[in-house]
């Protein structure tokens, strides 16, 4: 009996250290690396010094954005309408337009934009569409989501199946990811790569209240994601301008 009890509580112990269920992690993107294949070679140490050839850049500047399709990443992952998608490119346009930028917009949509299962996104057509609306900056975005979700073993209403339905014990966890890296359009010299992650959790939630808050979590990660990676390379670009 006494063993039994020693068990069971080595099993709650375990349960609170490890959160009580699996979290989600934050997706590897490698957008740096895919454009520019050449720093695979580069530790992660070593790739801010490959972007740090000299480009003429003089503000105020402008800047056009396009966000690449995650479809290939996400498989059959968690992903956003693009409704959703909408919003949160306006507020990286937002968060994008200050100094040493005057204007920042998104670019039109183009299927050449888009990551191919041999190979890389198309810089060069992104740099001519830039090139069209005499922007000065390209900024290509990349995001990626995980999710996870169980039963929290804090959850006594689970043990009976009939009454599971009607039990708020489902914990869902949210991990987002993004990288915007940013091309002079004139000389093709990549300036950076801002990085930006996001991660919350929600616990103890009723089974029907599960998907609108997996919804929800998957937008705020997202968008905290995009912000976050926009402010990095924002300051990166200053860096640059200011020397």
């Amino acid at each position: 009996m006494k063993t039994a009890r020693s068990f069971a509580l080595l099993i709650l112990v375990g349960c609170v250290a490890g959160g009580c269920m699996s979290s989600a992690a934050s997706p590897k993107l490698g957008l740096q690396r895919s454009l520019y294949p050449g720093l695979g070679n580069l530790d992660a140490s070593e790739i801010p010094a490959a972007f740090d050839t000299q480009v003429e850049l003089r503000p105020p500047l402008s800047g056009g954005i396009v966000w690449l399709d995650d479809g290939g990443l996400r498989m059959y992952g968690p992903s956003l309408s693009e409704y959703v998608r909408t919003g949160i490119l306006e507020r990286a346009v937002e968060r994008l337009q200050q100094p040493p930028f005057e204007q920042v917009a998104s670019l039109p949509t183009s299927t050449d934009f888009q990551r191919h299962a041999d190979g890389p996104p198309s810089i060069d057509a992104i740099r001519s569409a830039a090139a069209k609306f005499q922007y000065d900056v390209a900024f290509i975005l990349q995001t990626g989501l995980a999710q996870e979700s169980g039963i929290n073993p804090f959850a006594v209403g689970y043990l009976g199946l009939i009454t599971a339905p009607f039990f708020p014990g489902t914990d869902v966890s949210v991990a987002a990811g993004a990288e915007l890296c940013a091309v002079d359009v004139r000389s093709g010299v990549m300036l950076g790569c801002g990085i930006g992650r996001g991660y919350e959790e929600a616990r103890f939630l009723f089974p029907l209240r599960v998907s609108s808050r997996a919804t929800d979590l998957q937008e705020r990660m997202v968008a905290q994601s995009v912000e976050d990676a926009a402010a990095d390379i924002l300051a990166q670009i200053g860096r640059r301008v200011s020397r």
